[in-house]
This record gives C-alpha cells, structure tokens and sequence, in this order.
C-alpha cells in the first residue's frame, strides 16, 4: 500500500490481506520482479468496510525478437534472437538464520566439511556462496572453498568441480565468497565444501532442531578432494539434527522457447515443440504451409511472454516462389524434455555414413543409434532412454551427435522421469 508500511505477500492461492488501514487514498501495488510487470490500483479506504481487489499481473518476459522462416526443400527452419533479459537469482539454504553450535578441525590440512544442494532447475550457475563462522576457537584461519559434484559413492562428495577459492574470515558472521569460475550445473547435486588448512578454526556453523537430511552434511578427511567422507551424523558427534552454515547463490538459467504454428495467419496457434535456450532454432518437416508464432518461457515461475513476429513458412516447398536448397541439417528432438521417448529428424545433403550416436554429460557414448550408409533426403530416429544394453538411463541433460560425411553436429535434450 503505497505511502504506508502496510503490505502482504500472497499464499500459494494468489491470496492477500492488509489490515488496518486508515481511511483515505491509496495506491495498492501488486508486484512480482523481475517476470511481472507491477500493477497500480487505486482504492478508498473507508473505515469498518472491507474491499476485494484483483490483480491479473501481466508477463514481463520478452518476446523472441526477429523470427525467420527459411524454407528448403523438405523442411522449414526457425531462427530468432534473445531479447537478453537478466537471469534471475536466488539463495539456496536449509538452515534458519541461527547457530547453536560450529565444527572445525583438529587436524589442519586433513578435515573437510561439505553441505548437498539441489538447484530448483536446470541449467544454474553458480554465482557466490557464503558460510557462517561460529564465535569460537579461532575465527580468522583460513580455509579453501571448493565446488564439488555428487558423483561420490553413493552420492558423496566425488569430483572439484571449482576451487580451491583461498578465504580468510575476518571474523565471526556471514563471508562472502564470489565465484569467478562460470560454474554450471546442467543436472543433479553439488557441494559446498571447506578445507581446513589449520586446526582449530573457522568453526562452520552448525543450525539445530531442523528437520535434518542425513545425505546432505558431510565430514571429509585425508583431504585435500577427492578424499574419503562420511555422513557428518556418522562421526561420534551424538547428534543428528543439524544443518551446516552453508549458502549459494544460483542465477537460474532455465529459460525455455515455445514453437508455435497455425494454417492461418493470426492463429488459433497449436504448440509444437520447445527449444532450451541458449539454442534459438528449429526445423519443422511437417508438410503444407504454416505460419509460425514463438514465446518466450520460464518454467520456474510458469511465466510466458507474448508472441514474437509471425512468419510463415513451407517445410517441402509446394509453393514455387520458394527457393529450394537441399543441406545437411540437425533438428530438435521432439518431445523435449521427454520420458522416455522422444524423435529426432535430420537432414542429408548427399547420400552419407552417418553415425548418429547418444553420449551423457560426461562426454561417454551411451547408444549408438544408426551406423550405416544413408541416402540424401529427411530421416528420423527415435531414441527410447536406454543405453547400448537396451537399460533405462537415469534422468539428467543428454547430447545427441550427427556424423555425416564431413558433416557434425551436436545438440542437447533433457530427459525427465
């Protein structure tokens, strides 16, 4: 409420209520940045009546911008551009804000500790993290900061995925640490580890009464990592319910584009596919001419932007003032993300030994789908979400490789289950 301290934030039903307002005039203001634009309502306040206001906030998303349509021979590819609206932001932490207690190492140059997160969506960068120091032993020793991913045994801290970042605190209380290291997390787990260089401090802080995960803290010795850990309820402290002092901050990435077509020109529009950004193309092989319409889509918030421009296009070039050309290309697999099943089309140029092979984030061939010599022309290949032994894989970020000649390319789907 405008020129008070009245506010309210909404429950999960969009619900609001501000009590106690004197009599007057006033701005009421919904808000939602950065993906809504904020609305202004005036309202009279009179005294001993309640009122309801609606507010239907409206998409701040841009809209792709400069949508093309090249028509070739057999298929019709979309390109557009990114209107470059920033990444939101956001702190992730499992404790409340309090520390009862801190852990630290005897031993410098041996012990580490480390805390589990799990990021809202996929793709996040890492942009900073904190820790808290407790008030005791001594709060000013260093320690090196590392990222680390859930690839251990059983899903323990494995393999640095950043660091070490060299900190000294300067005290008890929140430090800061920027991450400079573009650190990408595509799917899965990570960690937020400390090595302590020198016994005796910092102590991280330790939150208890909380509803504890057992597989989220974690005791490290033999460092620095990759070293031997264990459960931190594992290690004789006679205590389970406990959140180590750890925070990041993640700059969410999961931007998507939604591909959208009609047999006339300003809709009705029926979607046909998604593209995860930062990818900005698409090729449809449907027959007939359509036009075409693409948003953009944020899946975090459940938030779209308007249309982009419309274009049309003819995928087998039916209409004579089309130019044909006839090139190699890669399509995006569709549905995308998909479980398990999902279909990806292609282009030849010329007739070809194609390899077209599956490999997971790792950069490991998981299924070699076609090894055989192919004619020119439009081809599709259904891949079912299992490796080479015919066995499900597990969800995650997959790429998918096109071998044709002297032709490669390589492109992303995401597999949910």
């Amino acid at each position: 409420l405008e020129g008070t301290d009245k506010y309210d934030t909404t429950d999960s039903s969009g619900n609001y209520l501000i009590e106690n307002v004197l009599e007057g005039n006033y701005n009421l203001i919904a808000a939602k940045d950065p993906w809504y634009v904020p609305e202004t309502i005036q309202i009279a306040v009179t005294g001993g009546i309640t009122s309801t206001e609606n507010f239907l906030l409206q998409s701040a998303l841009p809209s792709p911008e400069n949508l093309i349509a090249n028509s070739y021979e057999e298929y019709v590819e979309l390109t557009w551009t990114s209107s470059g609206m920033p990444w939101p932001k956001e702190w992730m932490f499992y404790d409340d804000g309090s520390f009862e207690s801190g852990i630290a190492s005897n031993n410098g140059g041996t012990n580490l500790t480390a805390m589990r997160f799990t990021p809202s969506a996929y793709p996040t960068m890492l942009d900073s993290v904190k820790f808290y120091v407790y008030d005791y032993g001594n709060p000013t020793l260093p320690v090196d900061i590392y990222i680390i991913d859930d690839d251990g045994t059983d899903g323990s801290p494995g393999t640095p995925i950043a660091g070490p970042y060299n900190i000294t605190p300067n005290g008890p209380g929140w430090i800061y640490l920027n991450i400079p290291d573009n650190v990408m997390i595509d799917s899965g787990d990570f960690y937020v580890s400390a090595f302590y260089l020198e016994p005796g401090g910092p102590y991280i802080g330790l939150d208890t009464g909380l509803e504890y995960y057992y597989d989220r803290n974690w005791w490290g010795y033999e460092g620095p990592p990759p070293c031997n850990w264990d459960h931190l309820g594992d290690i004789g402290t006679g205590t389970y319910d406990y959140d180590l002092g750890y925070r990041a901050l993640l700059e969410i990435h999961s931007l998507e584009y939604k591909i959208y077509r009609s047999i006339q020109s300003g809709g009705p529009y029926d979607i046909i596919a998604t593209v995860i950004a930062p990818d900005t193309t698409y090729i449809d092989t449907t027959e007939g001419t359509y036009y075409y319409v693409v948003s953009s889509y944020y899946p975090v918030e459940d938030v779209e932007s308007d249309f982009s421009n419309e274009v049309i296009g003819n995928p087998l070039g039916s209409d004579d003032e089309i130019q044909v050309t006839r090139v190699f290309a890669l399509g995006y697999n569709y549905p995308n993300p998909f479980n398990p099943i999902t279909t990806i089309s292609y282009n030849l140029a010329e007739d070809s030994d194609v390899d077209f092979s599956i490999y997971n984030l790792k950069g490991q061939k998981v299924k070699q789908l076609v090894s055989d010599q192919l004619s020119a022309g439009q081809h599709s290949i259904v891949w079912n979400g299992t490796n080479q032994n015919n066995q499900p894989v597990s969800s995650g970020i997959y790429f998918y490789k096109l071998i044709a000649g002297d032709y490669k390319k390589v492109k992303k789907m995401l597999l949910l289950k």
